[in-house]
């Protein structure tokens, strides 16, 4: 067997006044890299000529003008603030646009009038705005502090171009400017945004507003005149042509400091963005025009006439690359090269962004990775063109079967480049080689893919590789080149390849396991996961099928995704286009067919692999005593049945209200504030359509005549007709799902109870109050199994709403017990007492008849008596004279079971008593949409502040950041938004219940009080409080130990169910934390006086707008699985005994899975045990990572002690002298002696522990559990 081996957005939503920066560290003496995290938002605008100095600035959020200007000293890394604190907390406008080569003079602007900051004074001096002018600000100055270039404004959007003596403040005349943009308009808008480092060369436009129409230009101050650049004009007849056919207009056009190059990006009549190089010694222009130089922007270029641009030209998320010598290198692939800088790990960041500015010398780079804040500073011993000219341009290659990979055959091998390359070499320079170096084969092919020139094929007559032998294919140096330049050729290349041997693959294991209980399929939360003996791929076309007790046609086709990384290579996950439910009393079988996955060569398929399930899916049928069916959509459509008959496109409005064209034919929704939680079905399309469109309740039985059904309608838009059909359809047969021939059964077989236009009530925009209520009597279908249809038939009209659907009984009787707890630890016995309550108001009851059944239903006792009067809402108490008898570690079942004169009236209630042999300790997690830029949720951190102190370790918080533009956001849209639902903040999920709010305020006599208790809904406290009032079925604890060497993550942990169970299907969701996280936060409590409030009032110490810096905690970074949010399958067993520990670890590596972490000691792993089957959650546990120094060892060898737990009490013989050392799940150092010989060392804890002993050269570390 063989196994693997082992800037188009606005930058400036944020405010405040300070920022942080973190100096990564030094790869290499040549090269470093540093990292300034802006948490104002700030981007960094300019950089020195000599790359010693550059300034940022951000945005005021509140006030929308820019400010929080800083001087950062590039070779010290020390961020300088350049107003006060007092002035960016109150919103004072300004900017810091460049500076001198000594760092003494920042040139921008200060309360929208043009200045320098002086660093030496540390004062703004304001420079001269003539008469007639308002304001302005400084763009560009010299290195030497001589002149500064920029605009003055006139009011309105007037912009005059002015240059001033930086040494008096005076403007100085530049005569004979232009006034025309390319239109041919005259306009009073010129500015100018560069200028040459000698103050000859003055780069600027006309008409800044409007691009197509934006003129550039290049003064010369020499000359007194200007030329457009990459336009010709005409004076006569004041019209622009352009130098070039097909360029429409310029952007972004910068000057190098020597002032012999203008460069910027063209947009061209193809639609396409690409860069341009000019010179002011020849006046000739370079288009970069070829296809690698399109989108392209966001240009800068140095003294040497390096360009440097990013890609997309237009995006928020961009790549930046150098052009040199015709060829463009990537920033990521240069720092890897040349100087093993790995930009992403070293960064945390997504993209390497674009080039904010370039030093003269081409050596320091300035650049921003995403929008904002995400600042860096890149200084290299040599220029950037030097460096580019020492890199590989063929080192980036993929190859198909991936190198390294368990095959069986080789026979055709593809080597895919990033660029478009030819070979040079010959077919005799390539052979396969077994591990002795003996020639095995030797290549027929070796040459440029003709379909896909990027591509090498190598190809061999088929050839068989013996099990477990190691191959290698070796292309030599020099044999492949770029297309039409052999000057850049490849490196040796070495492709190894292991031996699978003539053999099928094969399945090795499954999640869930066979014979597990599943209630659903679907890829989010419960794909199935097939893991074999080689890495996979999957034939093209293939389909796994889901079949259904012994049916032969298959309920639906299975998508098969293979693995796409090293943990997952020899993996598939299968799983349904849209969920499919396993319902209950059915088996179904999950079945990947013959042939359907190989190993990566493509060679020995599988044979079938079928793995059975137990359905556990059942509609909830939510009822109370006087309820028989409860729907108000708060868990969304998973407990109606739907279908989708028409198939038409939404609109783009119903897109956004989560409808799609083949299987979404009623949603849910809710109000703004997640009240009035209904289901919706439009008839919004594109082209316009009509509906057919169902939601069917499941099959309801109508116990007797005094039954009716109650909802609540209302439709979207006033001016369109929209019409609501409900249909009742009586039939036995059991529909778990829809199709046509059973709609069609609907349609002529059910009767039509409403057909009815719907009005929108007073409102379009809200649900609440518009509300109509329908009741409908069902007691023609006394006795009989029903389903309820709602339809909707509507052509091109708006939505219809439905909510609170109930199917009310007027009963008999309804029976209560009193004192019968839900669960209990240990017991024997528990008595048995409740009321039985008289509904019915027309008759009377003369005997009563009361039985206690147990599970087998056996009649443990029984009270009967006669000579009553029972009428309507008279009350009948029973206490059994005999206990229920209860085995612990057990669920116990049991009856009640009441009979009314003799059987004329019944009724029973079924419940069960949950006997735990230990209480585990409980635990809840709370799940909130939290984000800086949000004013209200400072509620939330006080509430999670109050629920910590209430509860201490018992609640765990964990907080998603999901704005866009905030500084935590870490990839968690799809699971906090789309998963969990949540789209406001402050809101939270508690164990994944309903969606709450952390805190309420009612305003009385124009007084707003804010609390955590309301009277009208639940919210953080009392869910909490609800749910640890509840047992867990099991304890739950865990470790994390990080090792640093391996980047490898490794969580111990252990379980122990209360309960004997069986048919489980639990995952194991594990969520990685960050605290200490400095950060802004928005406020709106700072002007209401509360006790509630508590810093965050008025006068508080968070009592501002806008606190910086503000830490926070519990931030969520990384989910693990990433894409399975019912957690990992197979570290739960289906079926577990009570009072048995269970344990296992779970690894993986922090820089591939967890990218966002910034400091992995300041982390916690949080552990979800979640029911796969119906999303509860069973219990949590939270551990803070600690670093494997110390804790790690090699087990083993002469002295190697042994490890056991006796109580409360960690017992360890050693042979001699040994240190112990003994760290909890949490990473608190428990233990930390020396012992010689046997000794016994109490800890005060309760969980999973890890304990190392070492002592004469040796080290044994054994994971235990601690009672």
């Amino acid at each position: 067997m063989c196994f693997k081996q082992s800037i188009t957005k606005a930058l400036l939503l944020l405010a405040v006044a300070l920022s942080y920066h973190h100096m990564l560290a030094q790869v290499t003496p040549e090269a470093r890299l540093t990292k300034y995290g802006m948490s104002d938002g700030s981007v960094i605008r300019g950089i020195s000529d000599n790359g010693k100095w550059a300034v940022a600035y951000g945005s005021n959020g509140a006030t929308s003008e820019y400010s929080y200007p800083k001087l950062v000293d590039v070779e010290n890394g020390v961020v300088t603030e350049l107003l006060s604190a007092s002035d960016a907390e109150s919103g004072t406008a300004s900017q810091a646009n460049d500076v001198t080569d000594d760092g003494k003079m920042v040139v921008g602007g200060i309360s929208g009038t043009p200045a320098y900051y002086n660093t030496e004074t540390k004062q703004w001096v304001r420079l001269e705005v003539t008469l007639g002018n308002t304001g302005g600000r400084v763009m560009a100055v010299t290195p030497d502090g001589k002149y500064g270039v920029g605009l003055c404004t006139q009011g309105g959007y007037d912009e005059v171009p002015t240059m001033w003596d930086m040494a008096t403040g005076k403007q100085i005349s530049t005569p004979n400017l232009p006034r025309v943009d390319l239109s041919g308009t005259y306009e009073n808008m010129t500015r100018f945004t560069g200028i040459s480092a000698d103050g000859r060369y003055i780069v600027g436009c006309v008409d800044y507003s409007y691009p197509q129409y934006v003129m550039y230009f290049l003064y010369d101050r020499q000359t007194e005149s200007w030329d457009p650049i990459v336009f010709d004009y005409n004076a006569d007849t004041n019209k622009f042509t352009a130098k070039k056919s097909g360029v429409l207009s310029l952007d972004g056009i910068c000057i190098s400091p020597n002032g012999k190059w203008v460069s910027g990006v063209l947009y061209t009549a193809e639609d396409a963005r690409c860069p341009f190089r000019y010179s002011t010694e020849t006046k000739e222009v370079e288009y970069m025009m070829r296809a690698d130089d399109l989108d392209k922007g966001c240009v800068v270029i140095d003294d040497n006439g390096t360009i440097y641009a990013a890609t997309p030209a237009v995006s928020p998320s961009r790549s930046l690359y150098i052009l040199h010598d015709n060829y463009w290198y990537g920033l990521d692939e240069l720092l890897q090269q040349r100087y093993g800088i790995d930009y992403y790990t070293r960064t945390g960041y997504y993209s390497t962004g674009l080039a904010s500015a370039i030093s003269a010398n081409g050596k320091v780079l300035a650049g921003m990775a995403y929008i904002s804040e995400d600042n860096y500073v890149l200084e290299l011993p040599e220029s950037f063109a030097e460096a580019c000219s020492k890199v590989n341009l063929l080192s980036t290659y993929n190859v198909t079967p991936r190198s390294g990979s368990c095959i069986t055959k080789v026979s055709n091998v593809a080597v895919k480049f990033s660029r478009r390359v030819a070979v040079t070499g010959s077919v005799s320079d390539i052979a396969l080689k077994d591990e002795d170096g003996n020639v095995v084969k030797s290549a027929l092919k070796f040459a440029a893919n003709a379909s896909d020139p990027r591509t090498v094929d190598i190809g061999f007559r088929t050839t068989a590789l013996d099990k477990d032998k190691t191959y290698n294919i070796v292309i030599p140096a020099g044999t492949i080149c770029l297309e039409g330049d052999q000057t850049k050729t490849n490196a040796e290349i070495t492709i190894t390849y292991i031996g699978h041997g003539d053999t099928p693959i094969v399945c090795t294991g499954v999640a869930p396991e066979e014979h597990s209980t599943v209630g659903h399929l679907d890829m989010t939360t419960n794909p199935v996961v097939f893991t074999f003996d080689t890495d996979v791929k999957v034939a093209d076309g293939a389909k796994a099928q889901l079949y259904r007790n012994d049916e032969t046609t298959p309920i639906c086709d299975l998508n098969i995704l293979a693995g796409t990384n090293n943990e997952t290579y020899n993996q598939v996950i299968v799983y349904p286009t849209s969920s499919q439910s396993l319902y209950k009393g059915n088996t179904y079988r999950v079945v990947i067919p013959e042939g359907s996955i190989s190993d990566e060569s493509g060679y020995s398929f599988n044979t079938e692999v079928s793995v059975m399930y137990d359905g556990s899916y059942e509609r909830t049928i939510v009822s109370d005593n006087t309820h028989i069916y409860i729907e108000n959509f708060e868990g969304g459509m998973g407990n109606v049945m739907l279908y989708d008959g028409d198939k038409n496109t939404p609109t783009a409005e119903m897109e956004a209200w989560k409808f799609n064209s083949t299987t979404t034919a009623w949603w849910y929704a809710a109000d703004d504030d997640y009240t009035n939680t209904c289901a919706v079905s439009h008839s919004m399309y594109t082209p316009a359509g009509k509906s057919d469109d169902w939601m069917v309740t499941p099959q309801l039985y109508i116990p007797d005549d005094k039954c009716y059904l109650s909802f609540k309608a209302q439709s979207y838009r006033f001016g369109s007709t929209d019409n609501l059909k409900v249909i009742i359809y009586s039939t036995d047969d059991v529909y778990n799902d829809l199709d046509a021939a059973k709609i069609e059964k609907f349609r002529t077989e059910g009767n039509i109870v409403v057909d009815k236009t719907l009005s929108p009530g007073s409102s379009e925009g809200t649900l609440n109050g518009d509300w109509e209520l329908f009741n409908i009597d069902l007691s023609e279908y006394a006795g009989k199994n029903i389903y309820i249809a709602f339809v909707n038939e509507n052509e091109n009209q708006s939505a219809v709403f439905v909510a609170e659907v109930n199917v009310v009984h007027n009963m008999d009787m309804q029976i209560a017990l009193t004192g019968v707890p839900e669960s209990g630890v240990g017991m024997t016995k528990q008595a048995i007492k409740g009321n039985v309550t008289i509904k019915n108001g027309t008759s009377t009851y003369s005997s009563i008849k009361v039985q206690l059944l147990d599970g087998e239903g056996n009649v443990v006792d029984e009270i009967s008596q006669d000579g009553l009067s029972l009428k309507a809402e008279d009350v009948f108490p029973f206490e059994f004279a005999k206990p229920l008898p209860l085995t612990s570690g057990t669920e116990n079942k049991f009856t009640v079971y009441v009979e009314l004169n003799g059987g004329e009236t019944f009724d029973r209630l079924v419940t069960s008593i949950r006997n735990l042999s230990f209480r585990p300790t409980k635990r809840v997690v709370l799940e909130e949409y939290t984000g800086e830029a949000c004013p209200n949720c400072p509620l939330g951190h006080l509430a999670i502040e109050k629920l910590e102190k209430t509860y201490g370790d018992r609640f765990i918080p964990v907080t998603y950041h999901v704005y866009t533009g905030d500084s935590f956001e870490s990839g968690m849209t799809d699971y906090a938004t789309y998963y969990l639902g949540m789209a406001a903040a402050p809101t939270g999920r508690i164990n994944r219940g309903n969606i709450v709010s952390p805190m309420v305020s009612e305003t009385v006599d124009g007084v707003v009080d804010y609390s955590f208790t309301s009277s009208t809904q639940k919210l953080w406290l009392e869910t909490v409080s609800d749910e640890l009032s509840t047992d867990a079925d099991a304890d739950l604890y865990i470790n994390a130990i990080y090792d640093k060497a391996t980047d490898v993550l490794s969580i111990p942990y252990a379980f122990k169910y209360a309960l004997d169970m069986s048919n489980l299907n639990v995952g194991m969701f594990f969520i990685i934390t960050e605290d200490s996280l400095s950060g802004y936060q928005q406020n709106n409590l700072y002007s209401f006086y509360d006790d509630d409030l508590g810093e965050w009032q008025k006068d508080g110490l968070y009592g501002k707008s806008i606190i910086y810096p503000y830490i926070f905690h519990d931030v969520a970074r990384a989910l693990y699985p990433s894409s399975n949010y019912s957690g990992m399958r197979g570290l739960v067993p289906t079926e577990v005994e009570s009072n048995k520990d269970y344990t296992g670890t779970v690894s993986f590596g922090i820089k591939t899975n967890a990218p966002y972490v910034s400091n992995i000691y300041n982390c916690k792993v949080v552990c979800m045990m979640i029911d796969a089957n119906t999303g509860r959650v069973i219990n949590v546990a939270r551990a803070k990572v600690s670093d494997s120094t110390g804790i790690e060892g090699v087990e083993g060898g002469n002295g190697s002690a042994s490890i056991s737990v006796d109580g409360a009490a960690i017992v360890v013989t050693a042979n001699g002298e040994a240190s112990v050392k003994v760290i909890a799940a949490d990473g608190r150092t428990l233990a930390d002696t020396t012992v010689n010989g046997s000794a016994v060392i109490p800890v005060s804890y309760k969980g999973v522990a890890v304990v190392k002993v070492s002592g004469n050269g040796h080290s044994t570390v054994r994971k235990v559990v601690v009672r």
